[in-house]
């Protein structure tokens, strides 16, 4: 910082301000390579200060600080930490309130208090609102395949380049750097080349608050230049606008020219007003009056059109017309000014252009239309009244203190005509008629809608528009969302908890004869060999250093090759013990044995257990069960290692809205380990949608003498009449596998207790265990006498 960059400016009221007229870069205050620009005070016409502006030179050294540190420092920041530091700065701008407020007021011409009380106010609350967000902003798990672990990141964009406008030289920056900061970007704000000075200021603090180097870069310069580099610099991942349509415009087409930046567009408007005849005309009168004239009329969604109901027309203009003429008038210093001056001579001279334009178009001048004063940008609040929505005082932003005003006779008539514009920022309308402020919120084409109100902010509500007033959102939680880009994350489990798919074994379509395993092993090709599943289950079995033994001798040799096919005929032979023998002696003999050793010792494993297996549990593995077999659609009799008795599927007829008892049962030979409340049952339609209500999951009842499984259930089918595919699959270990198995045996029970009873007295005579794990025996009996029985055919009658 040099003695050069800092200049001492007074104020009307004799206050002495020391100012810095130089470019913030990188925690730095740079001189500037490009023109000096000259800051006018509005309300004097006199030169403030001059101050450097940026060529693209300049632009390039801010975004590379921009770019340094977003991808060294803040990026890796710890949320918290980014939060506390948006606190802290918003601490600062609380100490040094009326300073910021002094330099907008001198530089933009607005009245101090307002400057402070709003402005500068609302700018802290905003900071504080987001550093909030800072440790909140959280992405999303979601649930695709069991195999995979999917997720969602929102992630900083980079470097944000932001252009803001004069009319809120401290509030527009805030709502940008508010949001940027707390997700984790790093950001060059362009001030407009017309309001600097309390942008400088605030650099001040960023640099005192303790942000890192190129966290925050403030230049400024002119939008045809400064702003031309900035949105077309390809450093820059996204551009936030302020501003009118016609340089939003440039900026679309400069961002879409370089690096299709991400954009949000916050432009003109010309917001419509619409008072009903029921309406509080009071309130009504006070709200609209703030609509249009707070900010002097120099806000993108003033209400500068008031569509008033005939009925109340003259009764609502003569409380309008009062409340207007209230408004004190001059030095933005004194404490009583509600309107100082526009902000420069070329935007003072296209306002009083604009009240000529209305008068020769055949509006009514009902209020104003002149300059007020003889020194300064003032403008008389200005009332038009008799518009048509034709007129170009009703359809182009003026952006200054003239409304103009019409009437309507229904309320659909004042939405047409509030819908009639090329924008569609913001609207409003009074009326004591719910129904009436429903109807028009939701038929008004705007990004905001106001009752009984205008012109009312909060932190946490979104701003932004509709049509050519653009796109994006300011505030609120939304506002995060113009800051982060959405990565999605999918991790592959490791090789023992992998897709079901390297589980499938897809071998030829034929029934294996555990007597003679050597000949089905010789018919299979290389292509048919599951040589995943095995090599989960060693994984599952061997160390680290077993395994690696494994892999660099056996995996490309003939005994690994023939023991893939050994092992894979075993599964589908439904020898699980066999297999778990097989393999525990293989994997125990792998790290030391040659080749030929650890066939030998498999060979006879399976020699040994083959003629044991009738009298032996089998014993599944728990990554098994945890992940199940998918057998071939056209070979349903094995499934996970147990025997399943009926046809894969069973197309059932039901009437909507029906109760029905199903029972089912199967061989469980090879679910011993497989809790009971692992099992559920499924209905779907033809269309693979669910129509099934059956509360908790349904236990299984194991009758081990006989090895099935069964259990009787209530069936609410909420789909409409129909064929539906019933189901059984199971949930194990938190995971649900879908076709584990199917249903056998299903018998919908329809009909009176005594029919029901007979059915189901000799199942529980033979089973008494299953009271304990079933409905209570009255809970069957619900649907009346007329009722039929129906059972399906078991797996004999295929």
């Amino acid at each position: 910082m040099t003695q050069h960059d800092i200049q001492t400016v007074k104020t009307s009221n004799g206050q002495e301000i020391k100012v810095h007229t130089h470019l913030f870069i990188n925690n730095e205050f740079v001189p500037g390579h490009g023109p000096l620009i000259e800051t006018i005070n509005p309300a004097t016409e006199e030169v403030i200060c001059s101050v450097h502006s940026a060529d693209e030179s300049d632009v390039d050294a801010a975004v590379n600080a921009a770019k340094e540190c977003f991808k060294n420092v803040w990026r890796k920041t710890a949320p918290a930490e980014r939060g506390r530091l948006i606190n802290k700065l918003a601490d600062l701008m609380e100490r040094d309130k009326d300073e910021i407020a002094t330099l907008d007021a001198l530089d933009n011409g607005k009245a101090f208090t307002i400057a402070r009380d709003v402005d500068v106010t609302d700018s802290i609350g905003c900071f504080r609102y987001f550093a909030g967000w800072a440790d909140k902003i959280h992405g999303k798990t979601i649930d695709t395949t069991f195999d995979k672990l999917c997720y969602t990141r929102h992630e900083p964009l980079g470097v944000v380049g932001a252009v803001v406008p004069w009319n809120y030289p401290t509030m527009m920056p805030v709502w940008k750097l508010a949001p940027a900061l707390s997700t984790g970007n790093c950001i060059v704000l362009k001030t407009s080349e017309i309001t600097p000075l309390s942008l400088y200021k605030f650099a001040d603090l960023v640099k005192e608050a303790g942000f890192p180097p190129g966290v925050v870069n403030i230049i400024t310069g002119y939008g045809h230049t400064t702003g031309s580099y900035l949105s077309g610099h390809p450093g820059v991942s996204k551009m936030a606008f302020t501003g009118s349509t016609v340089t939003g415009r440039k900026i679309l087409e400069s961002s879409a020219s370089s690096n299709l930046k991400k954009l949000q567009l916050e432009l003109g408007g010309k917001s419509a007003q619409i008072v009903c005849a029921d309406a509080d005309l009071a309130n009504a009168a006070v709200q609209a009056h703030g609509g249009i004239f707070n900010n002097h009329g120099q806000s993108c969604n003033a209400g500068s059109r008031i569509l008033v109901q005939e009925d109340v027309f003259d009764k609502f203009m003569e409380l309008f017309i009062a409340e207007t003429k209230k408004i004190k008038i001059g030095d933005p210093f004194d404490e009583e000014t509600f309107q100082g001056p526009q902000i420069n001579k070329s935007q003072f001279d296209k306002i009083l252009n604009y009240i000529k334009i209305g008068q020769e178009e055949g509006a009514k001048l009902a209020l104003g239309g002149k300059r007020w004063g003889e020194k300064g940008y003032y403008i008389e609040p200005t009332i038009f009244t008799h518009c048509k929505n034709n007129m170009r005082i009703m359809q182009e932003e003026i952006f200054g203190p003239v409304v103009a005003i019409a009437t309507f006779k229904t309320v659909e008539e004042a939405i047409e005509i509030a819908n009639d514009s090329d924008y569609g920022l913001a609207g409003g309308v009074y009326t004591s008629n719910l129904d009436t402020a429903i109807t028009v919120t939701n038929e008004l084409q705007a990004g905001t809608v106001w009752v009984n109100c205008f012109d009312v902010f909060d932190q946490s509500t979104p701003f932004g528009g509709y049509k050519q007033s653009g796109f994006g959102k300011e505030l609120g939680k939304y506002a995060l969302q113009e800051y982060t880009q959405v990565k999605v994350v999918k991790i592959q489990r490791s090789l023992r908890h992998c897709s079901r798919r390297s589980l499938d074994f897809s071998h030829e379509n034929k029934k294996y004869s555990p007597s003679d395993p050597l000949t089905a092993i010789k018919q299979l090709e290389p292509v048919d060999l599951g040589t995943t599943s095995v090599y989960m289950y060693l994984t599952s079995i061997m160390s680290a250093a077993q395994l690696k033994v494994y892999k660099e001798r056996y995996i490309d040799s003939k005994f690994n090759l023939y023991l893939i096919k050994k092992l894979t005929i075993l599964l589908n032979m439904q020898l699980v013990s066999t297999l778990l023998a097989t393999l525990t002696v293989i994997a125990s003999a792998v790290a030391s044995a040659a080749p030929s050793q650890a066939m030998e010792s498999a060979t006879t494993v399976t020699a040994n257990t083959t003629t044991t297996t009738a009298t032996t549990p089998a014993v599944i593995p728990e990554y098994m069960m945890m992940y199940g077999y998918n057998p071939p659609r056209e070979n349903p009799e094995y499934c996970q290692g147990f025997k399943i008795e009926y046809p894969t599927s069973h197309d059932l007829a039901f009437e909507a809205g029906s109760h029905q008892y199903v029972k089912w049962s199967a061989n469980t030979e090879g679910l011993k380990s497989i809790p009971l409340e692992a099992f559920r049952i499924r209905i779907m339609d033809e269309g693979q949608h669910n129509f099934i209500n059956v509360g908790e999951r349904i236990p299984l009842y194991n009758d081990k003498e006989n090895k099935t499984g069964s259990t009787f259930f209530p069936l609410d089918i909420d789909g409409p009449d129909g064929k539906y595919h019933i189901r059984i699959m199971v949930a194990y270990s938190g995971q649900a596998v879908n076709c584990v198995f199917e249903t056998v045996n299903f018998k919908v029970i329809h009909g009176s207790k005594d029919k029901i009873a007979e059915d189901l007295t000799p199942y529980f005579e033979e089973n008494p265990a299953f009271i304990h794990s079933a409905l209570n025996i009255d809970d069957l009996y619900t649907l009346g006498p007329n009722a039929t029985v129906v059972t399906f055919p078991s797996s004999s009658e295929k």
